[in-house]
């Protein structure tokens, strides 16, 4: 079961380099931690985050760029299993990133 996730489920304005953290109440079969079973989903495309697992596999770190000004959905499939064999139910949680301003000039008078 997942006991936290950071960003937090319906966050807004998340940095588009940050990283997502989830944590898990048990260790996990470290063969089921991979981008197969890690996706996000922003605006119809599926985005494969890189993804690591802390040595005690309680935690799972999902880093990569996401698009700027989206809603990202966190997607984690019931493939991830702990290291009983038990299956986690599929989650979603959802946060929205923060708009790029790219805009660096200094304002003018004409």
């Amino acid at each position: 079961m997942i006991t936290s996730i950071s960003p937090d489920d319906g966050a807004m304005d998340i940095g588009v380099n940050i990283p997502i953290v989830l944590t898990f109440s048990e260790s996990l079969n470290a063969s089921t931690v991979s981008n197969n079973n890690f996706k996000l989903y922003s605006d119809g495309n599926i985005i494969t985050p890189s993804v690591y697992r802390s040595g005690d596999a309680q935690t799972v770190t999902l880093r990569g760029t996401w698009p700027a000004g989206k809603a990202i959905s966190v997607i984690v499939t019931g493939d991830v299993a702990d290291l009983s064999s038990n299956n986690l139910a599929d989650y979603v949680t959802v946060f929205t990133t923060a708009v790029l301003d790219n805009d660096n000039a200094r304002p003018s008078v004409s």
